[in-house]
């Protein structure tokens, strides 16, 4: 989908989004959160954290309501 300034959504969601990176997060998950740090966004607009124990992980759904601690 293209916005009037020939933007497409994800380009737009990649602009906002880039302040993200190198922050430190705040992720829930079930009844618990779990802390990672944001390292890059993907192609397809999904956030790349890498969790405490180094493990990277894609956060793809807008479900999730991520809370900045640093």
């Amino acid at each position: 989908m293209e916005t009037e300034n020939s933007n497409s959504i994800i380009d737009i969601w990649k602009e906002r989004a880039e302040v993200l990176i190198s922050k430190s997060v705040e992720i829930p998950h079930g009844d618990h959160s779990y802390t990672a740090k944001v390292t890059a966004l993907d192609d397809d607009g999904s956030l790349v954290v890498m969790r405490d124990d180094n493990t990277l992980e894609k956060i793809v759904s807008s479900e999730y309501r991520i809370r900045v601690i640093d």
